[in-house]
């Protein structure tokens, strides 16, 4: 698994990108079955 740090911008107010597709890569595991499926519980 590669890490990589994505970009510093003090002028941020959230914690994470409205959209949860700018913050994770297309085709990645998560993306692919823990996003697209309704969390149970």
């Amino acid at each position: 698994m590669s890490k990589y740090f994505r970009p510093w911008n003090i002028d941020q107010t959230l914690l994470l990108p409205p959209n949860v597709q700018d913050f994770v890569p297309k085709g990645h595991v998560v993306f692919r079955h823990g996003i697209r499926t309704p969390f149970s519980g």
